[in-house]
């Protein structure tokens, strides 16, 4: 997975302006020039993971209220987690699995041509 960004820079605010901290005030607290500040949460420059754990720390909040919700899915990911649930299964089983995701699919599709 890949994390968003933009979602990211959006929660770093948000955070911030909970507690009333100014770019400025957040950067010394998280031990970040104000520049580098400033550029993360306008979305031109990628915070290290070094940078996202000060932030979190000089917020007082869990890293997983930056993070969570903020990973962009990879193609392979669904199938690493597809080859995981079949695994295991009968043959029966993956075939049936198999249809109702067909039929899924196209439900899917036709309720998106009808919006």
């Amino acid at each position: 997975m890949e994390v968003n960004y933009p979602l990211l820079a959006e929660q770093i605010r948000k955070w911030r302006e909970l507690r009333g901290y100014s770019q400025q005030w957040l950067a010394e607290l998280a031990d970040l020039s104000t520049v580098y500040m400033s550029q993360i949460e306008n979305g031109h420059k990628k915070p290290t993971l070094g940078a996202v754990l000060s932030l979190a720390e000089a917020l007082e909040v869990p890293l997983s209220d930056l993070l969570v919700g903020n990973q962009i899915p990879l193609p392979s990911d669904y199938k690493n987690e597809m080859d995981i649930i079949l695994s295991d299964c009968t043959t029966e089983e993956k075939q049936f699995i198999c249809e109702v995701t067909k039929l899924l699919l196209r439900l899917i599709r036709q309720q998106n041509k009808e919006k």
